[in-house]
């Protein structure tokens, strides 16, 4: 199937807050900001909703996100299946937007490392896979009210988190914080691993505290089911959705379907010659190199 985006239209009628006035004011506005790229009504009205429909902070979020699409082509360029690091997280890791809402209405999107090869991990490769599928659903179905994100850590050892490039994560971390427009309301841990903590206190720094104050870790499922019914998880954890294996192969038909869509995001890149003034965000901002493995773990 080709992939298919949401008129703007649709996404109007379906949330009564977000005023096409109001998106087209932020039109007028980038046509005023010579060194980012153009973008379409659509793409704005996800940043709007992503800013609750405030459009000064909406302005800093489309910023933040061409300027770091820019600087951050290493985990946000290349998102095709012909790139080898992407093609190979799609087989090793599922990360899928789940069809039915949690009680808040939020839509919840579950993670899991589905190979425990440590050969085929490749964290670059995985938080291409993240942004990708939200991408791909805010543009086909519209902005939810919110993400609850579950990431199942069963099948994470410490060899995988020791190849992890610091600087990577804090620039994702910049990035999801910053610059993806969609609203976050929890980040869930399920079968948490004993290093969970030790990862919390590296990454806290790197995090304004709304963020981190988003993270619950669960000792058992049951608290989950709390925020997030059973019956619309997985059959892997005892609900009535697909298995993990097929959300998998589902994902990988849509980033294929989705070919052309992704390329598109890809050339709208910030032109440092036209900017008028200095940006928040340049190569020092990342100065974390290196790995994890040189940490000691109680």
């Amino acid at each position: 199937m080709t992939f298919k985006e949401i008129s703007v239209e649709e996404v109007y009628q379906n949330d009564n807050k977000l005023k096409k006035q109001d998106v087209l004011a932020l039109e007028e506005w980038m046509k005023k900001q010579p060194h980012l790229p153009k973008a379409t009504e659509l793409q704005l009205a996800i940043f709007l909703h992503s800013s609750n429909y405030s459009n000064e902070m909406a302005k800093n979020v489309i910023e933040s996100y061409f300027t770091m699409k820019t600087l951050c082509s290493d985990f946000l360029g290349n998102r095709t299946l012909h790139d080898d690091v992407f093609k190979l997280a799609t087989h090793t890791y599922v990360f899928s937007v789940l069809p039915k809402q949690a009680l808040g209405g939020e839509k919840v999107v579950i993670s899991k490392l589905m190979d425990t090869n440590l050969n085929s991990f490749t964290p670059l490769g995985m938080l291409k896979l993240m942004d990708v599928v939200l991408a791909l659903f805010t543009h086909e179905n519209g902005p939810p009210c919110g993400f609850q994100l579950v990431f199942d850590m069963q099948n994470s050892s410490l060899a995988h988190f020791l190849k992890v490039n610091p600087m990577l994560i804090k620039k994702f971390i910049y990035y999801l914080q910053d610059a993806m427009p969609i609203r976050l309301k929890h980040i869930h841990f399920i079968y948490p691993a004993f290093f969970l903590d030790k990862i919390f206190s590296l990454i806290k720094p790197m995090m304004k505290k709304e963020l981190f104050e988003l993270f619950i870790v669960h000792s058992d499922l049951k608290s989950l089911f709390e925020y997030v019914p059973q019956d619309i998880l997985p059959e892997d954890y005892g609900g009535n959705c697909k298995s993990l294996l097929q959300l998998q192969a589902q994902e990988k038909q849509k980033i294929e379907d989705g070919e052309a869509f992704l390329k598109f995001q890809e050339s709208q890149v910030v032109d440092e010659s036209k900017r008028q003034g200095k940006s928040k965000y340049n190569e020092s901002l990342f100065g974390i190199d290196g790995s994890f493995k040189t940490l000691e773990f109680d």
